[in-house]
């Protein structure tokens, strides 16, 4: 990632994340994370809040395609599921081929 304005965009996932966790979500703890994979950067913002209805993770809210939409500008994927224990897991995956674009660009 090269690009202030592609970790602006991560920053405003992370932000609305966590602010649907906390409004919608009812969570009491959100665990982000931010790692360098093999595959790319990943940032994960997952919640022990009631979790996000099927419904709402394909066409949700305002929220939720603001986000898909500021992961498309960035060519990142956005995947936005129940936890495996509950709550919501929001995962934005930057690919590493698009950061070695960005590299040699």
């Amino acid at each position: 990632m090269d690009s202030p304005a592609e970790a602006v965009h991560l920053f405003r996932i992370a932000q609305e994340s966590v602010s649907n966790a906390i409004r919608h979500g009812k969570a009491k703890r959100v665990v982000i994370k931010l790692e360098s994979r093999a595959d790319g950067i990943v940032l994960n913002v997952e919640d022990d809040g009631i979790g996000i209805p099927q419904m709402s993770a394909k066409n949700g809210g305002m929220g939720l395609r603001i986000m898909a939409h500021r992961a498309n500008l960035i060519d990142a994927a956005l995947v936005v599921e129940r936890g495996v224990r509950g709550g919501t897991v929001v995962r934005c995956i930057f690919p590493q081929e698009r950061m070695l674009e960005g590299a040699n660009g």
